[in-house]
Formats: structure tokens, sequence, C-alpha cells
């Protein structure tokens, strides 16, 4: 059987890190009812939204096509 060390005592070391995995659970838990609820309303997710409001407007001089850029058309 596997035994929590001192799990009710407030002056044992793992207590810190029992609260660090409750809070790090819960956040989880908001962020995966979040995204849900998002997945729901949108087809795009959240990061291609982000990125299109940001850099929508600049995305066709940001290429990286060195054959286009420099003219030899890939030759």
């Amino acid at each position: 059987m596997i035994r929590i060390p001192a799990l009710g005592r407030r002056d044992s070391p793992w207590v810190p890190m029992y609260k660090f995995l409750f809070a790090l659970a819960v956040g989880v838990a908001i962020g995966y009812g979040y995204g849900w609820n998002d997945a729901q309303e949108h087809d795009k997710n959240v990061a291609e939204r982000v990125i299109e409001r940001i850099g929508g407007e600049t995305r066709e001089r940001m290429g990286n096509d060195v054959d286009t850029r420099y003219g030899t058309g890939g030759k």
C-alpha cells in the first residue's frame, strides 16, 4: 500500500507540493473548460485567430521563399 507522508501535518515539507499540484489541477480544469467552450463557438483555434489578428496585414511581406525574393524563380 502507498502511504502519503504527513498529508495532514502543516509543518511537513510536502504540503507546498500538494498545494502546487492542487492549484495546477484546478488551472488545468478551468483551461479545459474554457478551451472546450471556445472550440464549440469557433472553427479556428485561439492561436490561429491571434496570428490572423496580429500579423494578417504583413504576412505577404514576411515570406521566406528565397527564390521568389531574389527573382531566380526556382531555376
